[in-house]
Formats: C-alpha cells, structure tokens, sequence
C-alpha cells in the first residue's frame, strides 16, 4: 500500500512565518532564542520551494489538540552533514532524517526528535525529554521507519496482507490438532526471497534500541514506514510473535522448508516484548508497577548510546504520579552523563518508594563487575544477565495462561486443607499492613521490615556461569548435544541439583532413583504439580541429556506437549543456583548465594530473599552478623511461599533489615 493512501489530506497546520517576524532577517539558528517550556513542543511542515526541500518549525502547546506525527527511527552511525533550508536558515540533518523527509505524508506536520529538539541544547533535553510520554502516545500515528528497501524486503511488504493471512490459517489447524506440515504445506512460504526480506526488516537496528521500545509502546496506531510502502506494525508483531512462538512454528517450518537457517532468537525476541507490553500498556495507560522489573530486565538486551538513558529512555510508559516523581531527576550534563550510576540509584530508589515495591529485587544479576559504591538493591540497568526472571511469583497466579499450565493442575495443597479460606486471609493482610520501604536520608540504606526463615548449606552451580541468551532461546539443534560445552555443564548442573535434592529429601547419601516431587516443584517454581509432571520430566531429560539418540516424535500428542514444556523450561533455568537449607528444604535462586547466607521473609513482598551480613553470627546466638546486610538474590522454596508456611519457619522476631 502506498503512503499516500494511508490518510486523507488534511487541513495544513497555521504556522507563523518566523522570516517576517524577524523582518526578513536570517538566524543562527531556527529555534529562536527562547527555551521551550514543559508544555510545549515544536512541529515541522515540509514544503517545497521548486522541488527543493524546505522546512518550517513552529512551537506548539500540547493543549492546542494537535494532530501530528511522532517519528520513530534510529539515527544512525553517520554524521549530520546535510544542511536544509528551515525557518531562515539551515538546518544540519543526517542522511537518515533525510531519506526520512522524503518519504513522509506531508499533509500532516511532524515530530522529529533531532529536528524538534534543539540537540545543542542540555538544559531544553531535559525539559523535553519528560515530555515523550505526551508526545509519542498523542501523536496520530507512530511512524516507524526501516529505511529504504532492498528488492527482497519490498516484495515482503507488498505481499505481506497474504502471509498474515496464510499463518493464520495454518495456526487455526494447529489449534485443532491437526498437521499442516503434511495437509497444507502449500501455506508455507516457499519463496526464499519474501523470507529473506522479513528478516532483512527484523535484523533492522531499530528492533535493537532503547528509545525506540518506549517510542512504540507509546503509539495509538503504529506504522512500519518502509520507503513508500506501510504496514500496520501490530499486525507485522503478531505476524512476527505467533510465527514463531507458536506450537509447530510456521516461520520456523517455512525457513526449513526453504533451507534456510534460523536467525538468532533476538530477532523474534524484539517483537515478542512489544507486543506483550503493547498489549499489557493499553488498558491501564501505563506500565504496571508489578510489570515494571520484567520491563527493566527485557530491555537490557536492547543498546543505549549511553548509560543515563537507561532510566530516561522508559520513563515514558510509567504512570503519570510516577513519571513526576522521575522528571526532576533527569540530566543530560556532562556530570550526569558521567556519574550515570547516581542516575540509576536514584531511579530504583524513587520507584521502589513511590510505589512501594520492592519487585526490582527481582531483576537477575549480570556479570559485569559494578562499583564498590553501588548498593546491592540496585539492579544494573544494564549487561549480560546471568540467568533469566523465573522466580517472579507465578505460584500465586491462576495456570491458565502459564507458559508451564500443562505440568499443572489446580489442587488444595494438604497443609492448606486444615485452614480456611477466612484464616490464611487476615495473614495475608497482615503481611502487606507491615511493609515498610524506606531509604535512610541521604544514604543508599534501604530499610524494609520482616524476619529469618532458614540459612544455605549446600549450594550447586555452574562456576564458569556459561549460560548465554542465544543458548537459552536458540532453535539450533546443535547447541542442545553434549559436546557443546555450554549444554554439557547445564547437565551437570541438573545431575547434581537432582542429587542434592534426593539427599535432602530423604537425609541419606545412598543411592535413590526417585525424584523427589520438591525437585520438580523448584524447577518449576510451583507446587501445583500435575500427576504426569513426573512423566513428563523424565521424557525431556532423556532429550536433554542424548538428542542425538532421543526426539519427542514417538510421543502422543499430550504427552508430547508436557515433555516439550518440561524441556523448554529447562532450557531456560540455566545461570540459576541451586541449595539446600539448614532446615532440611531445598530450592532454587538467582545466581550468586553462598553456604551461610539468611533467606529471609520481607512483609508484602514476594518472592523470599537472601542476605548476607559481613560477621559472624556465632556470638551470644544471634540468627545474623551485624552491620547493614548484602542483598544477595531471590528465591523460590515449595512449601515456604505462602504466610502461614513461613510463619511456621521463622527463625526469630520481626526486624528493620538493613540493606547497604
């Protein structure tokens, strides 16, 4: 579909004539000299003064019902050097925003960041770029642009509305347990070069910037711009996410059939996160504070020019009570910009008090080494995690809608049997009035209320921490043998967890085959074990431990879903430590605990968490060191989530934890 279809023309904006304001009178600059306050933007109209290009910038209040266009795009490596004619003078403009101008509906004035924004101007960045929230969720449309196409990636645009509709058709026969592989392999894509160009499109670098995310998320009514040809983007994210994510993939079977190999899981990775936060972003207008850690942890697969836009660059999708509380905060000084740490405190600090969660605990290490100053609650906004976010409070979720529902099933656990609903209730209340998230004024000490439950003995991971993204989410077969190193030591890592578990399970060192229900809880983070939960673990680890010899092609359908579930979630396990308790538990944490660590219950707050206090608890039997405490990870332990089971552990009174 051509640009020019997408919408009627309408009436061009009024915009004052700055030339004769000015009495004719060429600028420097064609921003004027005043700053642009917080209720204001600028807007840009293209004309054409005998065919050459011509700009006009005017400023705007947002109250003025604005109809425009937000660009979303990625700047790009090359330097601004093409000047154009604008408000009186030139304007210097990179070859992207070039080729941008000359592909734009022009019946409707348009927001630019590098044109709107004065770039020269720190003090005027910070008081706009608070103000991407209203810009980007106002604007009409969202224009996202992929730049100038290759033949391949054209043809892919223009044939696009009949791939959509052709995975739809094969995703509906997979619903009905049917085979389209073998029925209705005339669904899939066999022209090698439509393939080539969707992954022309998605190996595009805006799928891999920061700004970009909050840009789209942000959108009423997304476009993928692409030269002259659009395509709804929400469309193209499900075209992208159901095609791969899928039970029997179509994409994943169209590129075999085409004999093409499967592109990094980054890629679908990209599509995935939009969609999910689109979806999640247009009921409430904001991101939820319980999504928030999931959100901050996604996005550190995703490039930033630098590190202070971390926190700025996502501020956006927060809500309007928070993103007050944000905006002061914001600096684009050289100082800012160095001292990028002080920003990131700052930034999990106010979210942790203004909405009175301590979720970012849950955001996994990573496995850059971090300033001595940085306090252990603060996440790292950016790096190589060390292992996925699992332990995120699944277990008090409803299973329909779980990525592992099939190995679970609703049941009243026996310990719970004896109490009634009206019982475990007023607890649950109790735990959530005795928060407290607090900050000691003018020192990073978080304060939070509650007490010890049990102490690590006996830790299992993988010391070399080898576990990667693309190892986690590849579709390479190859990468899941054995002599692949990598895979090899996560095998490890499972044979020996499994034997601690059975030692602890049973307090012996003799040798048992059973596998301890608990095992299977911790992998799963959830005790609602289904009765084929066993089954289907056995089924994925003979596949995990012998691909070469085992496949999941003799199984019958149910069964062979279950085992494909337990083996997905294998697979994503890795970087996670795996202990056992002074009390006799066993469970599962986030990479880095040691033997002698608390695991501790903090009121309001799941999941449970480790410390760690620099001395010796020996003297006079006090349960822990002195001193403000290491925050160390969090944690998961069967029968240890709910209130009632974690009163029946504690290990002493309430207390004020201290966390430097």
């Amino acid at each position: 579909m051509a640009l020019d279809s997408l919408e009627p023309r309408i009436e061009e904006c009024e915009i004052r004539d700055l030339d004769d304001a000015r009495g004719g009178a060429s600028t420097k600059t064609p921003y004027g000299e005043r700053l642009l306050q917080s209720d204001r933007i600028r807007l840009f109209t293209i004309e054409h003064d005998t065919g050459a290009l011509r700009l006009r910038i005017s400023p705007h209040k947002f109250q003025d019902d604005l109809e425009y266009n937000a660009i979303s795009y990625v700047w790009g490596a090359t330097e601004a050097l093409t000047k154009v004619p604008c408000n009186g003078t030139d304007l210097v403009i990179s070859p992207t925003v070039l080729d941008i101008l000359h592909h734009l509906d022009r019946s409707r004035p348009c927001w630019v960041d590098s044109i709107c924004i004065n770039q020269q101007d720190t003090e005027e960045k910070a008081v706009q770029v608070p103000l991407m929230h209203q810009i980007y969720s106002q604007a009409a449309q969202v224009v996202i642009w992929m730049g100038i196409p290759t033949m391949q990636s054209e043809k892919f645009m223009a044939e696009f509305p009949s791939l959509l509709e052709k995975e739809r058709k094969w995703n509906s026969m997979i619903t009905q347990h049917l085979q389209p592989w073998i029925n209705a392999k005339g669904l899939l894509v066999t022209d090698e070069n439509l393939l080539q160009g969707m992954l022309h499109i998605l190996k595009n670098q805006w799928f891999e910037r920061l700004w970009t995310f909050q840009e789209c998320v942000l959108a009423k009514h997304p476009i993928m711009l692409h030269g002259h040809l659009w395509i709804n983007f929400d469309e193209f994210l499900i075209f992208a996410e159901d095609g791969w994510y899928q039970r029997d993939s179509y994409l994943i079977h169209s590129l075999q059939n085409a004999g093409l190999l499967a592109p990094s899981p980054r890629l679908w990775a990209a599509c995935r996160s939009l969609k999910l936060f689109r979806e999640h972003f247009e009921p409430y207008g904001a991101v939820q504070y319980n999504r928030i850690p999931y959100l901050l942890h996604t996005l550190r697969r995703r490039s930033a020019k630098e590190p202070v836009d971390r926190a700025w660059a996502v501020t956006g999708l927060f809500s309007e009570a928070l993103r007050s509380k944000l905006d002061p905060f914001v600096d684009y000084s050289d100082n800012g910009r160095l001292d990028f740490w002080r920003t990131h405190i700052l930034f999990a600090k106010t979210i942790m008090v203004e909405e009175q969660t301590l979720g970012l605990l849950t955001i996994p290490p990573t496995t850059e080494e971090r300033p001595h100053s940085v306090p252990s609650w603060c996440p790292a906004l950016e790096g190589t995690f060390k292992c996925s976010m699992l332990t995120i409070g699944a277990w008090n979720e409803q299973i329909s809608g779980q990525n592992h529902a099939p190995l679970l099933e609703d049941i009243v656990e026996e310990a719970d049997r004896a109490r009634s609903v009206s019982a475990l209730d007023p607890l649950s209340s109790q735990y959530r009035s005795r928060k407290v998230i607090a900050f000691e004024k003018d020192n990073a000490f978080l304060k939070t209320c509650g007490y010890v439950v049990d102490t690590i003995s006996e830790v299992v991971e993988d010391p070399q921490a080898q576990t990667g993204f693309n190892y986690m989410m590849s579709v390479d077969a190859s990468t899941r043998l054995i002599s692949n190193p990598i895979h090899a030591a996560n095998v490890d890592v499972y044979a020996r967890s499994l034997l601690l578990a059975r030692r602890t399970a049973h307090c012996t060192n003799d040798s048992i085959e059973s596998i301890p229900p608990e095992y299977l809880m911790t992998l799963l983070c959830d005790t609602r074990l289904s009765r084929e939960a066993t089954t289907a673990y056995e089924d994925a680890w003979a596949v995990l431990t012998d691909r070469e010899h085992n496949n999941f092609e003799g199984l019958f359908a149910e069964r062979r879903l279950r085992a494909i579930t337990f083996y997905n979630r294998l697979l994503n396990l890795p970087g996670h430590s795996f202990f056992s308790t002074a009390s006799g538990r066993f469970g599962i944490t986030t990479a880095g605990c040691k033997p002698g660590d608390k695991i501790c219950v903090f009121y309001g707050e799941d999941p449970l968490h480790i410390l760690r206090w620099p001395e010796s608890q020996s003297e006079n039997n006090k349960i822990h060191g002195e001193g403000p405490a290491e925050f160390c990870g969090v944690a998961f332990i069967p029968h240890l989530m709910k209130p009632h089971e974690q009163e029946a552990a504690r290990l002493g009174p309430d207390e004020i934890f201290i966390i430097g």
